[in-house]
């Protein structure tokens, strides 16, 4: 008889402590305000390395060996894999993948420099800028780095921006000319060599000057572009373009100094660097922006849409949106020194006063570089 009741007893007491445990859980992960994994860059240890940080139990794993440039991190659609650029010496440097379950690997290893990779929406092939020793050249390979192959080539381009963008079908390439002001090229990656005689506009600026510098599709019909406009205008500022439309892009902001590659998307919500949004102010501070793209096209225009998230912004690529949307990273200058920051985006969706809403890191001696949030792992 003295069974049934010691069983009883520990059963009560296991049952308490799973309660407690999960009680102990639920408000632990209410003090936690982050959840996800970002990857980003840093010189912590006095030269760049890559860190992944674990940001809901605050663990950094460090990507080592390698001098990290930079340039750019880029997550894989799936979320396995993170592909780098390093340096390998004063001249060179080349393109590198780790999905952190195996040896790092190295995608490219021709002469010269190679820069800016970006992988297709269906992850299988990484399209990039190589140098070599002359003008840049966009380059399309597998993901695995195996078949690499110019697609700019012959045409020679010197004024080419580096920086090539997807389609949305994922079947071309989008770059622009910054000599070429009234389009948007596109190379699709099933040209046959030579693929330059491939290449033709993809999108017309419908005669308005646009010195594009980057760009990234808004949804299926629609660019963002954040340019530079040769008009009594003029200056930095940002675009929407109707690529089903001939009318001009609509001009969404009027920003003295927008520093366009810094510009990222999550759904409708638009997050950018720029100075400040009344050009009678001075423009030598940066901040940071959202704007709710639901404005384009509307009579009001989209000045009153555009919420100011915080000022001491660093220039360089530095902002992200988490896969939910729920979270934005940026990094900041204080007193010199950069700053990693989360904020929890609630603030943005309920028109509220962000401030509160900001969890900034430690600061450190370090600088904060490429913050770049994982994508689902699927």
């Amino acid at each position: 008889m003295k069974f049934p009741l010691l069983f009883l007893r520990v059963g009560f007491h296991v049952f308490l402590l799973s309660v407690t445990l999960t009680l102990f859980g639920f408000f632990a992960g209410k003090t936690l305000p982050y959840t996800g994994e970002l990857a980003y860059i840093s010189t912590r240890t006095g030269v760049n390395r890559i860190y992944l940080l674990d940001v809901q139990r605050r663990i950094n794993f460090q990507i080592k060996r390698l001098f990290i440039n930079d340039c750019c991190l880029t997550w894989s659609p799936d979320g396995q894999t993170l592909a780098f650029v390093a340096d390998i010496s004063q001249s060179f440097t080349d393109i590198f993948s780790v999905n952190f379950h195996s040896p790092i690997q190295r995608l490219t290893s021709a002469d010269g420099v190679d820069l800016y990779p970006t992988f297709s929406p269906d992850g299988k092939h990484i399209a990039y800028t190589g140098y070599g020793y002359g003008n840049p050249e966009i380059y399309l390979m597998n993901a695995d780095g195996s078949q690499p192959h110019v697609l700019t080539g012959e045409k020679n381009i010197t004024t080419l921006n580096p920086r090539p963008v997807w389609s949305a079908d994922g079947q071309s390439i989008l770059f622009s000319d910054f000599a070429n002001l009234d389009s948007l090229l596109a190379v699709p990656i099933s040209c046959i060599d030579p693929c330059e005689a491939a290449i033709h506009p993809a999108f017309n600026t419908n005669g308005l000057p646009l010195m594009t510098t980057s760009f990234v599709p808004l949804d299926q019909s629609r660019m963002l572009l954040a340019a530079f406009e040769r008009t009594t205008q003029g200056g930095y500022a940002m675009y929407a373009l109707d690529t089903r439309s001939s009318q001009a892009p609509e001009r969404l902001s009027i920003n003295a100094n927008l520093s366009s590659p810094s510009l990222a998307v999550y759904d409708h919500w638009v997050a950018y660097v720029s100075g400040n949004t009344d050009m009678r102010k001075s423009v030598g501070e940066a901040n940071l922006f959202v704007l709710d793209s639901t404005c384009i096209g509307s009579p009001q225009g989209c000045s009153g849409s555009i919420q100011k998230i915080t000022a001491d912004m660093s220039s360089e690529d530095n902002i992200s949106w988490s896969a939910d949307g729920h979270w934005l990273a940026f990094v900041t200058i204080v007193a010199r020194r950069s700053q990693l920051n989360l904020l929890d985006t609630t603030c943005i969706y309920q028109h509220l006063d962000c401030t509160g809403y900001i969890h900034p890191q430690p600061i450190t001696s370090a600088r904060f570089i490429q913050p770049n949030w994982r994508p689902p792992i699927r």
